[in-house]
């Protein structure tokens, strides 16, 4: 057959310090990244553990928990590596035990699946080390472009322009002569923590540092320009320079800070080159944003959601707590315009959030979210005490340590944690509320006040916890 083809690719490799993850600077290699439907499988092969490394299954397991992290949120498609005939080629890899150069002939790779070699050795300068794997093929056309390829229309096997990233594999290998913490649970102090180190190294195997299509989005000053990347951190993110101070194009810079998808916790960055003994490194919005950004197509986590976050900002205030009150006492859209501080959400998103409480804003526990509910969580919000809430709940059948717990529910992520009257209900959304001249029963405690401030310019009485400029704000906009 004319045409074919010898591809020869060069071995990648990548090393970190003890105490931190760091670059060697190596070569790029081509390799060949995958797309799945659901999601790939990333199969670890102890072959080459000769040491015997990783015997114990609660290693394994660690390893596969690593894994799992990438395989439920990447949704690659990725061809199989089937050599058959004259179609030949030889995966090239270090031996992650012995160091030395292994040339593996005709590796099949099942669709969808990158092969892994995995096994332990004295590493001087770091705690793991590793990256995607090379090979050689003596082929068709059509299979060398599937090697090279595995499907991914963004790796161009004839230039160095990729917009993706593809790989049969790779190898990992970690130091035995550190402490490590080989359990799923968090690492004491001490203890070197396998499952951070896992998940960085898998970085690297996935093309983090490693890819042309991560780095040639590497500008000039030595930033990873990636647009995803660029959203989440706020602009370009800088990478680290080595000992020597040359750019390592292998890591985020130290103390990168991002936050750990589904939660609000911030967190250095698993791919910055270092980690502390005795933590734990999560991979962060920014780590995630760079696989994005060198190809990887990645299942969305959405953000924690503060039910009564309704001004938008990063916590549940009793700025949020005016707000609601605010709409529940029919407030128009221009009072809520005066009144929602530095918010930068509009007073129709804003009246939306507070409509989309409904559940989780019946604190006192009657059944429906109105102003009685509103009141109880300004009050709280403004350090009321118990016996305030008391005499302020109406005919609510709810303690005040419920209700209490009820508000604080408000102000934790993915509306969890409802108190005990209102169990684990899902809030429903409902219709925006429209500038209304109804005024929703409150408890008597505030009708009082509410009734003196609407109706005639004098300033009530109020009780002490009430008087705040604040709380007089709040009066003085639902009077006006």
């Amino acid at each position: 057959m004319p045409g074919f083809l010898n591809q020869f690719l060069s071995l990648w490799k990548h090393s970190r310090r003890a105490a931190g993850l760091h670059s060697d600077n190596p070569v790029i290699v081509e390799c060949l990244e995958d797309r799945l439907l659901l999601t790939i499988d990333i199969l670890f092969d102890y072959t080459y553990d000769s040491d015997g490394f990783f015997n114990a299954q609660s290693r394994r397991d660690v390893l596969e928990a690593a894994a799992a992290v990438f395989e439920t949120r990447i949704t690659d498609d990725l061809t199989a590596i089937s050599p058959s005939g004259s179609n030949t080629w030889n995966a090239v890899f270090n031996n992650p035990t012995t160091n030395a150069q292994v040339t593996l002939p005709n590796l099949a790779v099942p669709a969808d699946t990158i092969i892994v070699y995995v096994g332990a050795r004295n590493l001087p300068s770091g705690l793991g080390l590793g990256g995607p794997g090379g090979f050689n093929a003596l082929a068709s056309p059509a299979f060398l472009e599937n090697l090279q390829t595995r499907g991914e229309a963004g790796v161009d096997p004839n230039s160095a322009n990729d917009t993706d990233f593809s790989l049969w594999g790779g190898t990992i290998a970690f130091d035995n002569a550190v402490t490590w913490n080989f359990s799923l649970d968090e690492p004491v102090s001490g203890q070197n923590d396998l499952y951070s180190v896992a998940l960085h190294e898998i970085g690297h195997v996935l093309g983090f540092g490693t890819a042309e299509s991560f780095r040639n989005q590497i500008n000039g000053a030595n930033n990873f320009t990636g647009p995803e990347s660029v959203a989440v951190f706020g602009g370009p993110v800088p990478m680290s320079f080595d000992s020597n101070g040359n750019p390592d194009s292998g890591h985020f810079i130290e103390d990168t800070i991002s936050v750990i998808p589904g939660t609000s916790i911030q967190q250095e960055s698993a791919m910055d080159p270092q980690v502390t003994t005795g933590t734990r490194k999560e991979f962060t919005k920014v780590d995630w944003a760079a696989l994005d950004d060198l190809g990887w197509e990645l299942t969305t986590v959405d953000d924690p959601v503060m039910e009564g976050n309704v001004d938008g900002d990063s916590d549940f205030d009793s700025n949020d707590s005016f707000l609601i009150q605010l709409v529940q006492l029919a407030g128009s859209n221009q009072q809520i315009d005066s009144s929602k501080g530095g918010s930068p959400l509009t007073a129709t998103q804003i009246r939306t959030n507070i409509a989309a409480l409904q559940t989780a804003g019946d604190v006192d526990g009657d059944g429906e979210f109105d102003a009685n509910d509103a009141f109880l969580i300004h009050l709280i919000k403004l350090a009321g005490a118990n016996s305030q809430i008391d005499d302020s709940k109406g005919s609510s059948s709810l303690t005040a340590s419920q209700i209490r717990a009820n508000v604080d529910a408000l102000g934790s992520v993915s509306g969890a944690g409802l108190g005990p009257s209102l169990g684990q209900q899902s809030p429903s959304v409902a219709a925006v509320y429209a500038d209304s001249k109804v005024l929703p029963k409150p408890a008597e405690a505030f009708k009082k006040i509410a009734t003196t401030s609407i109706s005639s310019n004098e300033v009530p009485v109020l009780p002490a916890v009430f008087e705040t400029q604040e709380v007089r704000s709040w009066l003085a906009a639902i009077s006006s």
